[in-house]
């Protein structure tokens, strides 16, 4: 009987430690998607952001490069008009060369910014998902190690009711030998 009542109290112990463990991995697992979602979300913002601020770039180089071409057209006209047709049509190229070579400037000079923009927001999104990954085994680590604790307090709990049980059985069969 005490051997019967021992293997089912195992049998006991072990189904809710396999319980435990399986609820474990569920919440895990639901942590782990909420992680994610939150990361994708983050990502999400931040291209939104970026894409914003690079339009506002290119429309501010537009804006900037109409400007420039009014300045240029007026400047050449005032020429045109104190100068021959030669040295209007020189400084013309010239004009327009040097609009040339500023836009290919400022071309390049924000293609360097968005690139250095894509760079450190990639890191940063990159150093997040590296936090929140170490953040999830810590808290997993955790969660295990205050299982087992539990586990360990519940088996040894319950091996001390049964040990007890186990004596007043001993004890009640000593006394029915002894009645005998």
């Amino acid at each position: 009987r005490i051997k019967a009542m021992e293997t089912d109290r195992f049998a006991e112990i072990e189904k809710k430690r396999t319980e435990m463990d399986e609820a474990a991995k569920a919440l895990d697992e639901t942590r782990k998607k909420e992680a994610v979602a939150k990361l994708k979300a983050l990502e999400e913002t931040r291209t939104a952001e970026f894409e914003k601020k690079r339009n506002e770039m290119e429309e501010a180089a537009k804006a900037m490069d109409e400007e420039r071409k009014k300045e240029t057209i007026a400047k050449l006209k005032a020429l045109e008009e104190a100068r021959n047709a030669k040295e209007i049509e020189a400084q013309l190229i010239a004009q327009e060369k040097t609009l040339k070579d500023e836009n290919a400037a400022r071309k390049k000079e924000a293609a360097e910014r968005i690139k250095a923009m894509e760079t450190d927001r990639f890191a940063e999104i990159e150093k997040k998902r590296t936090e929140m990954d170490e953040a999830a085994k810590a808290l997993d680590e955790t969660r295990k190690k205050e299982a087992v604790a539990k586990l360990k307090a519940l088996e040894e709990t319950r091996t001390a009711e049964f040990e007890k049980k186990r004596n007043e059985m001993e004890e009640a069969a000593k006394a029915m030998d002894e009645e005998r």
